[in-house]
């Protein structure tokens, strides 16, 4: 059914609006709650922090005074009972924040004749109450504010429990073990009663409804609304995934089910880290967003009003846009013919259906320019893409491809691959005889790829051949190379290299490492050895860098495997690397038939790892295996 554009645009005018207004109210009450949630956020975070500040400066103070306690005990071992009984109580009396205080000695360890010995002292109104801790039903070396610390050797903060023996309510102790001539004495406490502590959170006011709450080390209330849930429970029995953050000493803000109103909420938490306690203050959503819901009624009024006011304009308006359109679309359809030179309608206004004409005209002008210009990109994309495949043929003329490469030798056997991620990338590989004995080998990567990285992979390796011909052994001559590489490197390009020699005749191995990947040498017997000395930096990035040379012996049969960071780092689908566990598992698990096999099942089991993922970086392998000297010498070798 042909519908006119005078109703399509009004239905789509009227519709576009309505859907504005929706947008524009659910933009105000998204944004008004974020704000506001915001806002709350920041005075729950402040007030959370705050209060956690409170117990952390408490905590953090009084944890000092079984410190002292114990520092002077191992520097005092020979005080007597009535002294140490007289240091308490001054201690406790010059610290009116700590409920009380006991030090616990080893069985037999203060009094011979004595197996438990702990004076106890805690605050009974104005004056101290002493009691001599430890007997059958209270067996102190039980109780976690001993074990625990002397398990560890370390200072601990206890759960909440009642204390049975000393003052009978309800405490938290910080425990601090001491020694005598290097041995664990005992432990130096302090008891924090939580009474006022439960009194101040309880009496937090959080809006309307909301509540404050504290929740142990390992998740039990400390203080809660509920005072049957208080050490009996925690917030795990309501949200595990909330009671694992807080237990684990996290920061955050979550949607919360409210355990005490049934209502949604939002929970804000922050650790006392010194107690390893959690401090969460609890805000009703009903609350929070209630001025936001009542502003959206607001514009949900407003917009319905305007609505029909926009109505009745767009009726009007409608008839007097459409009519010069019409007479717009018998030559709009020409044009779309293919009639690029269609005159267009005249217009008797300078408003949109003129410059919509304008316009027209100047696209059927940039359509033509286009038409050329076209034509000209694709013969010049095609000349790039042919000069490319030049290029990648030239790099690959410069890596030695020809296996094996000198035929006349049997002490040793070479194989190596390179696969660009690009056209033409940054890794390569050589190998060389340095003299009659001495055969060099190398493999580097290029930082970066394409056309830059193979021009200075290029010049690389023509600094690094030349060098080595001189004879210099593998770390001086990454000095060397590095020193030419900076002094003309005003691209800041690097590479890392990897250079060795070995006397054919002898398997005597020496090498340098600049940066590169860590070889592996797969000895005849099976075992495999990670050549993991670091000689030095990446080679173009510092000057003055230095390069060391070590050393090792090859046997009969053993073999040298080398590779780039595209092995290591070639990624599957799902973005994992193959990694360094996956190489050393492939190597250990094959014998070096032939390099050649070496490196096609090291590629053959990248590729399977990746699948059909693209190859994100340049991959390079090279192998070497030391077939030993049979006595008789080679020919000389020919230079490659």
């Amino acid at each position: 059914m042909k519908i006119s554009i005078r109703r399509r645009l009004a239905v789509g005018i009227l519709g576009g609006t309505l859907l504005i207004v929706a947008v524009i109210m659910g933009i105000t009450y998204y944004y008004g709650r974020i704000e506001t949630l915001r806002e709350v956020e920041s005075g729950a975070k402040n007030l959370a922090r705050s209060y956690a500040e409170l117990f952390e400066v408490t905590f953090q103070k009084t944890a000092k005074v079984p410190t002292m306690l114990g520092v002077y005990l191992e520097t005092h071992p020979n005080i007597t009972d009535d002294d140490l009984r007289i240091l308490m109580q001054e201690t406790l009396r010059r610290n009116p924040e700590v409920y009380g205080s006991a030090v616990a000695f080893e069985p037999n360890s203060f009094i011979p004749e004595r197996y438990y010995h702990s004076p106890y002292y805690y605050q009974n109104g104005e004056e101290l109450t002493f009691v001599q801790l430890g007997n059958e039903e209270y067996d102190y070396f039980k109780w976690d504010w001993y074990r625990l610390p002397k398990e560890a050797d370390e200072p601990y903060w206890t759960e909440p429990y009642r204390d049975i023996g000393g003052g009978e309510v309800i405490m938290t102790t910080y425990s601090v073990p001491f020694h005598k001539n290097g041995r664990f004495w005992g432990i130096a406490t302090i008891d924090i009663s939580l009474g006022d502590l439960m009194e101040k959170v309880r009496r937090l006011q959080v809006g309307q409804t909301g509540y404050a709450f504290i929740l142990s080390r390992e998740g039990k209330f400390v203080t809660f609304p509920k005072p049957e849930k208080v050490m009996q429970s925690g917030l795990e029995e309501y949200d595990k995934r909330i009671a694992a953050r807080m237990t684990s000493g996290q920061e955050g803000i979550e949607p919360f089910s409210d355990p005490v109103t049934g209502q949604e909420a939002w929970i804000l938490f922050t650790p006392i880290r010194s107690s390893g306690w959690s401090f969460a203050v609890v805000y009703p959503v009903k609350e929070i967003l209630s001025s936001v819901i009542a502003l959206q009624r607001r514009m949900f009024g407003i917009g319905a009003l305007g609505l029909l006011v926009i109505f009745g304009i767009i009726t009007v308006l409608a008839r007097t846009i459409t009519r010069p359109l019409e007479a717009f679309v018998g030559t709009a359809r020409r044009i779309a013919d293919g009639d690029l030179d269609q005159p267009l309608p005249a217009t008797r206004f300078e408003d949109e259906i003129h410059d919509l004409s304008m316009a027209f005209g100047k696209m059927m002008q940039d359509l033509k320019q286009y038409m050329n210009d076209l034509a000209r990109t694709v013969s010049e994309k095609e000349r790039i893409e042919s000069e490319l495949k030049i290029a990648r043929d030239i790099q690959r003329s410069i890596l030695p491809r020809t296996f094996p490469p000198f035929p006349e030798q049997n002490e040793f056997d070479v194989y190596a691959i390179n696969i660009s991620a690009k056209e033409v990338g940054g890794d390569f590989y050589d190998f060389f005889y340095v003299d009659d004995q001495t055969l060099g080998f190398v493999i580097a990567d290029v930082s970066g790829k394409g056309v830059p990285a193979a021009l200075y992979m290029a010049v690389s390796r023509t600094l690094l051949k030349a060098t080595a011909l001189r004879g210099f052994p593998p770390g001086e001559c990454l000095e060397k190379v590095n020193h030419l590489l900076i002094a003309d490197n005003e691209s800041t390009m690097f590479v890392t290299l990897f250079y060795g020699t070995i006397n054919v005749h002898t398997g005597d191995l020496q090498y340098a490492n600049g940066g590169h990947n860590l070889p592996y040498i797969k000895r005849k017997n099976g075992d495999l050895e990670c050549l993991s000395d670091a000689h030095g930096l990446i080679l173009g990035i510092m000057d003055d860098a230095t390069y060391g040379t070590s050393s090792l012996k090859l046997n009969t049969g053993d073999a040298v495997f080398l590779y780039t960071d595209g092995v290591n780092e070639a990624e599957d689908g799902s973005g994992s690397f193959f990694g360094i566990n996956r190489l050393e598992t492939c190597l250990k698990k094959m014998d070096f038939c032939s390099v050649e096999e070496a490196v096609a099942k090291v590629k053959a089991e990248v590729t399977r790892f990746t699948g059909d993922a693209v190859q994100s970086d340049d991959i390079t392998m090279m192998a070497l295996q030391y077939m030993g000297s049979d006595g008789e010498e080679s020919p000389p070798p020919q230079t490659m």
